[in-house]
């Protein structure tokens, strides 16, 4: 028998763990191997004495930490110690691995690398209590939900194991119930690499549309939105503008007439920044009221006065009309009258 052990995986770091591997070749008649990076595995043996001459090394270069998502087996360390352990048992190399690191990443790895006995429907994590008599718990964390099928399988899974290792006839089997209380919903190993799926796909999709992330998830702020009309849908509407002036129009009626998409609604930020904007155009006599209303779709009033510094004077160009409110007086200011050319009197002097 073959066991691989991924000595990357222990909160005591690998040190520990190859003590325990080189201490096992000498008590079971098995072969035993140690999987993680070779040059990091032989320079931690020498470091700390331990003789490697009895057991083997299958190389790893990446490690998958307790912080790692269950899906990164799969995913950006699949060359980690526990996937590469996985794949060699799959591939019939070693009759069994073991691990002590990231156990949703094992169970993951274990169930889309190594695969489930056919007719299994759930994997479970099986614990031992060194009682006189002992005793095994299953499942032991990997599900939160199960159903009676998964508890009978569950059962008779227990019931084979016990009877094999510790040659038990007939293991008693009981059911421990947690009573009534609410859990988060779990998911399957094949929901949980689905949803993962979603994240990345929604991930690429916003790196080649140039927008962030959370535009994607529903999560976008006013400035992701902004963002999206600006990158994505515009220059689609442009391109469709273009296509429409092409082809729907006949030549005499490109000149005088033209396809354009109303993008004002589409383009506006949030009521907060308008507003403060508009107060901007206003006291610097950009813009007046009347632009402002006609900006947000509302009835002019008519007004058409000019802030004249500090508040104090309002002029209207158009009737040429300046209001001071502190003194609540209108005076219209007259046209200027035009300078009386030069040079008069020569003028006289030629016409004589």
């Amino acid at each position: 028998m073959k066991i691989l052990i991924d000595v990357m995986g222990s909160d005591l770091g690998p040190a520990e763990l190859l003590r325990g591997v080189v201490s096992a070749t000498k008590r079971f008649d098995a072969e035993l191997a140690a999987v993680g990076p070779q040059d990091e595995i032989e320079k931690i043996a020498r470091e700390n004495g331990i003789d490697l001459s009895r057991i083997s090394i299958l190389d790893a270069p990446d490690v998958i930490t307790m912080e790692d998502k269950p899906m990164s087996v799969l995913r950006e360390k699949n060359h980690s110690s526990m996937a590469n352990g996985l794949r060699a048992l799959a591939h019939g190399e070693a009759d069994a691995f073991v691990s002590a690191g990231n156990t949703g990443a094992l169970i993951t790895g274990g169930t889309m690398i190594v695969r489930r006995i056919r007719g299994v429907s759930r994997a479970a994590i099986g614990t031992l209590f060194p009682f006189s008599a002992p005793v095994l718990l299953l499942d032991s964390g990997a599900n939160l939900d199960v159903t009676p099928d998964h508890l009978e399988q569950f059962a008779f899974i227990g019931s084979l194991y016990m009877k094999k290792m510790f040659g038990i006839e007939s293991p008693r089997v009981g059911l421990l119930n947690n009573g009534v209380e609410f859990q988060e919903s779990s998911a399957t190993a094949v929901e949980m690499q689905l949803n993962e799926q979603k994240r990345a796909n929604a991930e690429e999709l916003a790196k080649l549309l140039h927008i962030s992330v959370e535009a994607m998830s529903g999560k976008a702020s006013a400035d992701d939105i902004a963002a999206i009309a600006r990158v994505v849908a515009i220059p689609l509407m442009r391109a469709i503008e273009c296509a429409l002036n092409r082809s729907l129009l006949l030549e005499r009626e490109k000149k005088d007439h033209y396809w354009a998409f109303d993008t004002k609604e589409l383009l506006k930020g949030d009521m907060l920044s308008r507003y403060q904007a508009y107060q901007i155009a206003v006291d610097n006599n950009w813009m007046g009221i009347d632009e402002v209303r006609y900006a947000e779709d509302m009835p002019k009033l008519g007004l058409h006065w000019i802030k004249l510094g500090l508040q104090d004077v309002l002029y209207d160009p158009k009737t040429k009309t300046v209001y001071t409110p502190n003194t609540n007086q209108v005076k219209t200011l007259a046209a200027a009258t035009p300078p009386e050319p030069e040079g008069g009197d020569e003028g006289n002097a030629d016409e004589d």
